[in-house]
């Protein structure tokens, strides 16, 4: 029979019992800051982008604070009950039911700290805020193949970006597999970007999976946020983003 060393199973239950319970805290400040936030009523509006040969685009670029981004990435991440997905080039959380199906389910407190914000910026009527949220965690220069968002969602399309910087290319729908350029929008840390009208409809969008992006003349928010052609924007190692929608009952 192996001996066992009782004084050191109460330790490690102790230090395991502290750090559980550090980590409690730690989402209990994250969940006080982040509601504190939704009651400020100075929430800031997104500005239209003047994207040519696309309508629809929406742009704020510092929709989160530093403060903000901390406390909800210290609450996915102690999201432990909610099952990562694996995808191509990231992971998923799904929030509010799956897609394509009508049961729908509350969404976590810290998603609906933001989903109060959404609706006092203006981004959604009451009768429509978000009731669905996809997080996508990429790592490294990874990206998403062009897709569009189909019919289960009624427009706008939210997504706040947490951790670094890319720039997200809209492209045309097109049956011959020939997909020509629309425009690009530099998505910055702590931004909204919201897709409406004919962006959420006539368009596909994709990150292409590259470990930099180089600014060029299709990014149409490069004035607004004070960046050059020729910047290079180089990707963060981990960075998350927060897709809200509102899912339709059927």
């Amino acid at each position: 029979m192996v001996a066992v060393d009782f004084r050191d199973v109460l330790a490690r239950a102790r230090k395991q019992k502290q750090k559980t319970g550090t980590a409690q805290l730690d989402v209990s400040r994250a969940l006080a800051l982040l509601k504190h936030r939704a009651e400020d009523r100075s929430v800031p509006s997104p500005q239209t982008l003047a994207a040519k040969r696309l309508q629809g685009l929406s742009y704020c670029s510092s929709f989160i604070s530093p403060q903000e981004e901390a406390a909800l990435l210290t609450c996915i991440r102690a999201s432990v009950e909610r099952p990562w997905t694996k995808a191509s080039g990231r992971r998923i959380q799904n929030w509010g039911g799956e897609p394509g199906r009508a049961e729908a389910e509350a969404l976590p407190e810290f998603l609906q700290t933001l989903v109060h914000r959404l609706v006092a910026a203006g981004v959604y009527a009451p009768e429509v805020a978000p009731n669905h949220c996809l997080i996508n965690e990429y790592t490294g220069g990874s990206g998403i193949p062009a897709h569009d968002d189909g019919p289960l969602y009624v427009p706008p399309v939210a997504t706040i970006s947490l951790g670094g910087s890319v720039v997200i290319n809209f492209i045309t729908h097109s049956g011959d597999g020939d997909q020509p350029l629309i425009t690009k929008v530099l998505l910055q840390q702590g931004c909204l970007l919201v897709v409406d009208g004919a962006a959420y409809k006539d368009s596909m969008h994709e990150i292409l999976a590259q470990e930099a992006d180089v600014i060029d003349n299709h990014c149409c928010n490069a004035a607004l946020l004070n960046v050059a052609e020729g910047d290079v924007i180089k990707r963060p190692q981990c960075r998350h983003s927060l897709v809200f929608v509102h899912k339709r009952a059927s």
